[in-house]
């Protein structure tokens, strides 16, 4: 009888353990999102996904990358049949020594229309003389559908974090 009550409790414990282990790779954060649904992207100038914002050139693309610090080889592109929220992006890079504030902006291109392509502003301010930096946390979030890909037309370290949600249209 003993050893019936100490492998029942064993077996409780690993049914507990392995359930609390799920729910830390699966199981929903404080938004309700998957913890697997989480994006962040990074910018690769390698990628040829993107164009120069003169149109001419191959400047890079926007790949994922993961918590384990690996990442897609292939451009990033939203899920079909779900969304892409953008809630916070960061933004740094080389700039001349007398400028000491600017402006640049996230394309988001429709992959069917071009003419419906639109942006995202985003502001920045200069670290020293030499580079700069900007930091964007977006209250209601930025919204990606799975008929877009994101660029980014200047040639600077930007990384874009946010979540998938399924589609409601």
């Amino acid at each position: 009888m003993k050893e019936r009550n100490i492998i029942f409790k064993l077996v409780c414990l690993l049914v507990f353990i392995f359930s609390q282990v799920n729910l830390a790779f699966s199981g929903p954060d404080h938004l309700n999102i998957k913890v697997s649904d989480f994006v962040t992207l990074i910018w690769d100038s390698s990628i040829q996904d993107c164009k120069d914002e003169g149109g001419q050139d191959y400047v890079g693309g926007f790949v994922r990358v993961y918590p384990d610090g690996s990442k897609d080889t292939q451009a990033f592109r939203v899920p079909t049949g779900k969304r892409l929220v953008i809630t916070d992006i960061s933004i740094n890079g080389p700039m001349g020594p007398v400028a000491n504030a600017g402006v640049s902006k996230l394309v988001i291109e429709n992959l069917s229309n071009q003419s419906n392509n639109y942006s995202l502003t985003i502001n920045y301010t200069a670290i020293g003389t030499e580079h700069f930096g900007a930091g964007s946390n977006l209250t209601t979030g930025y919204v990606v559908s799975d008929n877009a890909k994101i660029c980014y037309p200047k040639l600077h370290d930007i990384t874009i974090s946010g979540y998938i949600v399924p589609s409601w249209r």
